[in-house]
């Protein structure tokens, strides 16, 4: 989506806070997080240009992700939704963040 701000064209995907003028996350400037990293305020902020777009976007969760990011995957099919961008998203019994599941 070329009207959607991309932090990363272009450049190493690693996010340390140090290289974004903070000793650490807590520290991050708050624009900053919302226009980088949050994929929530991505969507709302660029709902329209997403659903122009035509992008297919496709969003799983396993029950056993190690990194307990099922609440926050809901919450983003959640606001996909309100936002009506067409989306396919999967909650996959058992399945974890990493390996085979």
């Amino acid at each position: 989506v070329s009207d959607v701000k991309n932090p990363f064209k272009g450049k190493d995907r690693k996010l340390r806070s140090e290289e974004h003028g903070a000793e650490s996350w807590d520290k991050v400037d708050p624009k900053w997080f919302r226009d980088y990293c949050s994929p929530i305020a991505m969507a709302i902020d660029n709902a329209d240009a997403i659903r122009e777009s035509g992008i297919c976007l496709f969003i799983d969760v396993g029950t056993g992700d190690c990194l307990i990011s099922i609440d926050a995957v809901e919450l983003l099919h959640r606001y996909l939704w309100y936002l009506r961008i067409p989306h396919d998203y999967h909650l996959v019994l058992d399945a974890n963040h990493v390996g085979s599941s």
